[in-house]
């Protein structure tokens, strides 16, 4: 699974992790320390090359954004 994380600043340091996965599933295998409210994964969802964006709740389940 490429797992691409990209660490951006905000203004009291927040850190946003974006994770670039082949398919939902990879969802799961993301390391728990790496999911923080605001999360995002960007996941490939068909063969046609349609990207679903997902983000992470404060339970650190996912939620389909859009």
């Amino acid at each position: 699974m490429p797992n691409m994380m990209i660490q951006h600043g905000g203004e009291i340091n927040n850190a946003i992790n974006v994770h670039v996965c082949d398919e939902k599933n990879d969802l799961q295998n993301i390391p728990a320390n790496e999911i923080t409210l605001g999360t995002v994964a960007i996941v490939l969802e068909d063969t046609g090359g349609a990207l679903g964006f997902y983000m992470a709740k404060s339970d650190k389940t996912w939620k389909k954004v859009g």
